[in-house]
């Protein structure tokens, strides 16, 4: 059970990776007409970072401009990486650019590109949690039991067990200290 756990978690962080890596491309698609590689594991990592950033305990712009600085750094450290020569991206053109790699109008379009990444990420990370309680077959392997509809067994609606069926006697339960109330005698009690 506990490694079934952990590799649903990798299985769940994995496709949020990648959500967020297609989502960076397509991006760059729209804005500039091409893409790079490197720019899937840039804006999967992206993602990662902003999901973890989200549940910081800071007023929302905090949170967003945490994520315009987080995405900054990523962008600097892809560059550093990949860009040496600029055949990505070039903002050597741009006002307050850090070795071409950075600049601030970019980190200030991070802000709202964050904002929206972060909501993303709250509605992607709640679909197999979704999944799992209404007994899709990707919950299987966590552990929930799942019953066919129909089955006259029905669970309520949004559980994963069967409802209890009658309620246990208390009276004949072992190890209870106390005994039963006596039948009523008629005496005034």
């Amino acid at each position: 059970m506990f490694f079934e756990v952990k590799e649903m978690k990798f299985v769940e962080k994995a496709g949020l990776f990648v959500l967020g890596g297609v989502g960076y491309v397509l991006l760059e698609l729209l804005w500039r007409g091409w893409s790079h590689i490197s720019m899937f594991f840039a804006g999967g990592s992206c993602f990662l970072i902003l999901g973890r950033l989200d549940r910081v305990r800071l007023p929302l712009p905090a949170r967003w401009a945490a994520g315009a600085g987080a995405v900054t750094g990523v962008e600097l450290v892809t560059g550093l990486l990949v860009n040496r020569d600029y055949g990505v991206w070039d903002y050597r053109g741009l006002p307050l650019n850090f070795m071409g790699q950075i600049c601030l109008p970019f980190t200030l379009l991070w802000l709202p590109v964050s904002a929206a990444a972060m909501y993303l990420y709250r509605r992607a990370q709640a679909v197999p949690a979704l999944l799992r309680r209404n007994g899709h077959p990707s919950g299987s392997g966590t552990g929930s039991a799942t019953l066919p509809r129909g089955s006259g067994t029905d669970p309520p609606r949004g559980c994963t067990t069967p409802a209890p069926g009658p309620r246990p006697d208390l009276r004949s339960t072992p190890g209870r200290t106390s005994s039963p109330a006596p039948p009523n005698s008629g005496a005034p009690g």
